[in-house]
């Protein structure tokens, strides 16, 4: 049994390191935040790369625990009026 706060904090390093993972930054933990650094070299996840390659701001939800770091792609609108979705290759 854990403390609350004990079992959180290892739930976002294990989220943490998943993206680490997946963004092949894992033996450099120094850029687990700088986007830069992700999906230099192989292993990494390509289908999570393809999606922020053609998304907005290039954030997008392509595996698990995609958005640690605050690279969440959810867009917030206080007073939306209507919405415009594009879809091309």
């Amino acid at each position: 049994m854990c403390s609350v706060s004990h079992c959180l904090d290892e739930k976002a390093i294990k989220a943490q390191v998943c993206a680490a993972f997946n963004r092949h930054v894992m033996l450099d933990p120094a850029h687990w935040n700088n986007s830069a650094y992700f999906y230099q070299a192989a292993p990494a996840n390509c289908f999570a790369k393809f999606w922020h390659d053609h998304s907005y701001e290039n954030k997008s939800y392509g595996f698990c625990y995609d958005d640690v770091f605050d690279f969440s792609s959810t867009l917030h609108v206080a007073d939306p009026k209507y919405a415009i979705i594009n879809v091309g290759w």
